[in-house]
C-alpha cells in the first residue's frame, strides 16, 4: 500500500511537470486522442490507479492527521489544549480550543470537508466505472473487480462517518453528480447512515481477512466490520441520547437524529466478529517486554505507538505514511510528529533550554493527567506508594513534570548521530507551557525522521484510524447498553489488562473491573486508552455530555474559560465558502 501511494505522488509530479511544459501553441493543437470517462476504465491497471486515487486522500495535504485528528478530535476537546508557541500561535488552533471559531475561519473548518468530498467522489467514479472493465479486459477477474469496489466502498463509508462526525447532516453523494445536481442541500442522518452500513457489509462480504506483504494498508474484512461496529454504535448512541432533538436542517422543528435507532445488540456482534476473527490482539497482553523498536525492547503498548508498531497485530486500520523526499504538494507522510513533539528541551551540552525543530501543538490537558492519576496501585504492587503514574500507559501517552517519574525526555540528533534531552515545559523567555505536558505518542526516531532532513509533513509514521483496544472497547459499550454484563466485563477488563500487563512485573494497575460495569467506566477506559488518538470530542458529542466537560473548563495556556453551548457546538459549522456558492446548503442555528 505505500508503494500506491507514493506512485499516487509520482503521478501528480508528472501531472504538474506536464501543465508546466505548455504553451499556448501547444494548448491550440487540436486533441488526437482524449482519455475521459468512457475511455479509462478499460485494463486492471486503470483499475489500480482508480482505487489508488481514493486511498490518496487519506494522505492529502495532512487533513486527517493535523487537522481531523488533532486538532478537531483531540484540540476541541476536553484531552488537550492547543499549545504552540505562544496562546495566540496558528490562531486557527486556538480559536477551536476555545470554541471562538466561525465558519469563515480557513483553518480545519474547511480542509476536511473539502478532501473528504473528494475521497468519496473517487470512490463514485470507482463503484460505477469499475464494473465495466471485465469486458474490456480479459485479466480483470470479477473477483478483482469486486475486491476494488469493496475497497472504494469502505473509503466512501469512512469519508461520510467522518463528514458525520464533524458536521451532523450532510450532502449525501452516492453517485457521481449529473450537472444539474451540484446544489444539493443536507441531506438526514438516517439517508446517511443507511448508505454506510450498506456500503460497509457489503465491502466486508468480500474483502479478505488479510493480505500479502505487498499490500499491507489495505483494507481488509476485519477493517470493514470494525468501522461498521463503530458505526452502529454511533447511530445507537445519538438516538439514545438526543431524543429531545428539535434541531434538524432536513425537518425543520424535528430531531437532527431522526429516524435513527438503538442498534446496540448489532453492533456487539459485528464487533465479536473482529475479536472472534483471530486476525488481532492487544498487543502486550501476554505481558512481553521484549518488541523491538527504535526505542530498544518495550512493552506492547509502547510497541504500538512507534513506527515499528506500523501495521501491528492491533492495527485495524492505518493511514500509510512513508518518508519518500517528495516535498510539499505530494509528501506522503504524516504531520502528526513535527506538529506535536515537544518544542522545547534542556541543551545536554550547556543545560539550556533549546527549541527543537517540532511545535508543540495538541498538548494533554491537566484534566487527562488527572484522569489517569485516579488509577491507583492496589497493596502487593512492587511500586505500591511509589509517587510515579500507575497506570503505564501514562507514559507512552504524556511527557509532564507534573508527576514525578513521568518520561519526560525525547530523542533529537546531530551531525555526531543521535541523543537524549531532557523537555523544557517553564522556558520564561517567550514562551512558556502552562499545562507542562506535551504528548508522547506520536514520535520518531532520528535516524528515521529528522536525519533526512525533511519537511514537517514527512514523517513515517502512520496515523491509526482504527485500533483493535477501539473495537473492543465497543463492543464492551454496546454489551452495556445491550445488558450483557459478562460480555462488557471481558471487553473492558481485556483492555485493562493489557494496560496493566505493560508495566513493571507484578503491576496492579488498572486493577479488572468487577460487578456491574457502568457506562461511567466505559468512558473513563475508553479516554485512557484512546488518549490524543482523536476520538475524545467525537465521543463526548455522541454521549451527550460535551456541554457538561467543556463548558466552563479552563485552558491553562490561553488562560480563558471555554464556552460550549448545545446545539450550536455538536457539530462544527458548513464551510462559509461552500454556503457562498451553494443556496440551499443551510448552517445550524448559531453560525
Amino acid at each position: 500500500m505505500k508503494n500506491i501511494l507514493l506512485k499516487t505522488g509520482f503521478l501528480l509530479i508528472l501531472l504538474i511537470v506536464f501543465i508546466l511544459s505548455c504553451d499556448k501553441d501547444f494548448l491550440n493543437v487540436s486533441p488526437k486522442g482524449i482519455i475521459n470517462s468512457e475511455s479509462f476504465y478499460a485494463t486492471v491497471s486503470d483499475a489500480e490507479q482508480a482505487i489508488t486515487a481514493v486511498y490518496g486522500m487519506l494522505n492529502y495535504m495532512q487533513v486527517w492527521d493535523m487537522w481531523i485528528l488533532a486538532d478537531l478530535g483531540s484540540v476541541a476537546s476536553d484531552d488537550a489544549e492547543a499549545g504552540g508557541a505562544t496562546p495566540t500561535d496558528v490562531a486557527d488552533w486556538q480559536d477551536i480550543d476555545d470554541f471562538t471559531f466561525n465558519a469563515s475561519q480557513t483553518g480545519g473548518i474547511p480542509q476536511p470537508y473539502g478532501i473528504l468530498y473528494k475521497m468519496i467522489f473517487n470512490a463514485n467514479m470507482a463503484i460505477e466505472n469499475l464494473p465495466g472493465i471485465p469486458e474490456k479486459d480479459p485479466e480483470a477477474t470479477e473477483a478483482f473487480i469486486s475486491t476494488r469496489i469493496a475497497e472504494a466502498k469502505f473509503l466512501r463509508a469512512l469519508g461520510f462517518f467522518y463528514l458525520v462526525q464533524i458536521y451532523g447532516e450532510v450532502p449525501l453523494v452516492d453517485h457521481i453528480l449529473g450537472g444539474d445536481e451540484y446544489s444539493l442541500g443536507r441531506s438526514s442522518l438516517r439517508s446517511t447512515f443507511d448508505l454506510m452500513e450498506q456500503d460497509l457489509a457489503d465491502a466486508a462480504e468480500v474483502l479478505p481477512l488479510s493480505w500479502d506483504a505487498n499490500n499491507i494498508g489495505r483494507v481488509t474484512k476485519g477493517a470493514a466490520q470494525g468501522l461498521l461496529a463503530k458505526v452502529l454504535v454511533f447511530e445507537s448512541s445519538y438516538a439514545r441520547y438526543y431524543s429531545d432533538d428539535r434541531y434538524s436542517l432536513v425537518y425543520p422543528g424535528e430531531s437532527r437524529f431522526k429516524d435513527l435507532t438503538e442498534k446496540w445488540s448489532e453492533a456487539l456482534s459485528v464487533a465479536e466478529s473482529v475479536i472472534n476473527s483471530e486476525q488481532y490482539e492487544l498487543v502486550g497482553i501476554d505481558g512481553r517486554k521484549d518488541y523491538e523498536s527504535w526505542r530498544g525492547n518495550t512493552d506492547g503498548y509502547r510497541f504500538v505507538w512507534t513506527t515499528d508498531g506500523d501495521n501491528s497485530r492491533e492495527s485495524v486500520f492505518d493511514i500509510q505514511a512513508g518518508y519518500y523526499g517528495l516535498g510539499w504538494l505530494v509528501a506522503r507522510g504524516s504531520s502528526m510528529v513535527w506538529w506535536t513533539s515537544a518544542r522545547w528541551v534542556y541543551d545536554p551540552s550547556s543545560g539550556d533550554p533549546a527549541e527543537t525543530s517540532w511545535w508543540g501543538f495538541n498538548i494533554p490537558s491537566v484534566d487527562l493527567i488527572n484522569e489517569f492519576l485516579l488509577e491507583e496501585r492496589l497493596p502487593g504492587d512492587p511500586l505500591y506508594g511509589a509517587d510515579i503514574p500507575a497506570d503505564p500507559r501514562f507514559n507512552t501517552t504524556i511527557h509532564t513534570d507534573r508527576v514525578p517519574g513521568s518520561n519526560d525526555s525525547v530523542q533529537l540528533g546531530n551531525s555526531s548521530g543521535p541523543y537524549w534531552a531532557q523537555i523544557c515545559y517553564t522556558y520564561d523567555g517567550n514562551w512558556g507551557n502552562k499545562t507542562r505536558s506535551f504528548q508522547a505518542k506520536y514520535e520518531c526516531s532520528y535516524d528515521e525522521y529528522m536525519a533526512n532532513g525533511p519537511s514537517w509533513q514527512e514523517a513515517p509514521f502512520n496515523n491509526r484510524i482504527l485500533r483493535y483496544a477501539d473495537v473492543v472497547l465497543l463492543a464492551a459499550e454496546a454489551a452495556i447498553m445491550a445488558g450483557n454484563n459478562d460480555k462488557a466485563r471481558t471487553y473492558i477488563n481485556m483492555v485493562r489488562t493489557r494496560a496493566r500487563m505493560c508495566g513493571v512485573e507484578g503491576n496492579t494497575c488498572p486493577a479488572d473491573y468487577t460487578g456491574t460495569i457502568t457506562m461511567e467506566m466505559l468512558q473513563h477506559e475508553r479516554r485512557l486508552e484512546l488518549a490524543m488518538e482523536g476520538h475524545r470530542f467525537f465521543d463526548l458529542v455522541r454521549w451527550n455530555i460535551a456541554v457538561e466537560k467543556i463548558n466552563g473548563s479552563y485552558l491553562d495556556n490561553q488562560e480563558v474559560t471555554v464556552s460550549f453551548s448545545s446545539p450550536k457546538n455538536d457539530f462544527f459549522p458548513i464551510p462559509q465558502d461552500e454556503l457562498n456558492i451553494n443556496p440551499d446548503l443551510l448552517q445550524y442555528e448559531g453560525w
